[in-house]
């Protein structure tokens, strides 16, 4: 897989939002409509021993084996949203302790109520589901534990259903949108938000409605490995949509450009790793204009390693200058590479400002450019790293193509994994001399 860059914000729309909660059993008066459901248990009703100085509550008895209870609340949503159920338990209080036991909410989004005897009431609470406004709830409570015949009890009393602000869904997937991808490419999206259980991201190559591969399995990562063989060269829009464990959404499409043709190559990559084979020493200080005059190469920064914080490996580089002015000022990687493929992208994480940026420039003598291109400005705040990708950019032109940091304010600046990726799709790399110079 060749990596060039990516990301990509998925959002989902709240379901509206509930405005009260509902008491569905405080076990006051009765405990109409539960019954057992499985198994070998009983359930009774208690006016000794309530949760919240009450006197009701729900006692569920077993002999040691499986064991199901359950009652269905009828048309109790009050309005379209998102709901989890809330209760207080004791587990083996007087007797033996359910083991294995679980509450559910509408057969799903289960809480796993803890071995261990509880004696005091304890608070509990099942996962999220969206619910529809006039929906039925039910409350279900089972395990499959089979143990020896002999009393197991669990209470459970003040059985509320409670509305939660969700946050939308959010994803990122790599590579980002304007990637060239080749070969087989791993596509990875990582999620946030919704009820932070995600349960699949499927996948629609070409964005035709037609979901190409789903994984299911989120343990290990939501993943697609994209054999881009099978598709032609040229742009392609991927869809993908992630779903949380009470269905909500979100989904957004991307753009990458398929490159199996022979003329992508990686010309230069800088990880700041080895630090002194050739870092800081390659990376020279300079001022220049707007043309890329140099007009001055007094050392007004602190070019250094920066071992504590970085995206990959185990360093970046950091610099720091000595105070705010009007130039444009710049470090340089140099020689970086020559040649004259066409198509040069830049890509790096940055932090430290909007005014974080990286430029590969053409150059007769390393030095002074003949023209700028393939600029990238990070929009990371002071404190977080962003991924930055530049524009392709075509150029024919002078030997060297070198690359630079642009910094013009006194706030540090760090900058990691740097590389730059060139594509000609008419002339195979292998008809090019590259000289990488480390």
């Amino acid at each position: 897989m060749r990596k060039v860059l990516a990301g990509l914000a998925i959002s989902a729309t709240l379901v509206g939002a509930a405005f009260a909660q509902v008491t569905l059993d405080d076990f006051e008066a009765d405990i109409a409509g539960w019954a057992v459901t499985a198994g070998y248990g009983t359930v009774a009703h208690t006016l000794t021993d309530g949760a919240n100085s009450t006197s009701g509550s729900l006692v569920h008895t077993d002999g040691g084996f499986s064991y199901g209870a359950e009652k269905v609340y009828t048309a109790v949503v009050p309005s379209d949203g998102n709901y989890k159920v809330t209760f207080l338990y004791k587990n083996g209080d007087g007797d033996n302790p359910m083991v294995g036991l679980k509450v559910f909410l509408n057969g799903a989004n289960a809480f796993d109520i803890p071995a261990a005897p509880q004696t005091a009431w304890t608070a509990g609470e099942t996962g999220i589901a969206a619910l529809t406004a006039g929906d039925d709830v039910t409350i279900e409570i089972s395990t499959a534990n089979n143990g020896p015949a002999q009393n197991y009890n669990f209470k459970i009393d003040e059985i509320v259903l409670e509305p939660v602000a969700v946050v939308p869904i959010t994803a990122t997937l790599r590579p980002l949108s304007g990637y060239f991808i080749d070969g087989t490419t791993t596509l990875t999206v990582s999620a946030s938000g919704g009820t932070g259980t995600f349960t699949k991201a499927e996948f629609d190559v070409n964005n035709d409605s037609t979901i190409d591969y789903t994984d299911s399995t989120p343990g290990d990562g939501l993943t697609y490995d994209l054999d881009t063989t099978a598709l032609s060269d040229g742009d392609v829009d991927v869809r993908v949509i992630v779903t949380d464990d009470s269905s909500a959404t979100g989904e957004d499409t991307v753009t990458y450009t398929v490159a199996n043709y022979a003329g992508v190559v990686d010309l230069f990559a800088d990880g700041f790793e080895s630090w002194t084979a050739g870092n800081p020493d390659n990376w020279i200080f300079f001022n220049a204009d707007g043309n890329g005059t140099v007009s001055g190469t007094t050392s007004n920064l602190t070019i250094e390693q920066d071992t504590t914080d970085f995206v990959e490996g185990t360093s970046s580089l950091k610099i720091t200058f000595a105070a705010t002015d009007t130039t444009n000022r710049y470090t340089y990687r140099t020689p970086s590479f020559d040649g004259a493929l066409e198509n040069y992208i830049v890509w790096y994480w940055g932090k430290g400002g909007s005014d974080n940026r990286m430029y590969i420039f053409s150059s007769d003598d390393e030095v002074t450019w003949v023209n700028t291109f393939g600029g990238a400005s990070s929009s990371s705040t002071a404190s977080a790293w962003a991924e930055v990708q530049g524009a392709p950019y075509s150029d024919t032109g002078t030997v060297y193509k070198c690359v630079a940091t642009h910094k013009f304010s006194a706030v540090p600046s760090w900058w990691d994994d740097v590389k730059v990726i060139a594509t000609n799709p008419t002339t195979p790399a292998a008809a090019n001399t590259w000289d990488l110079y480390e």
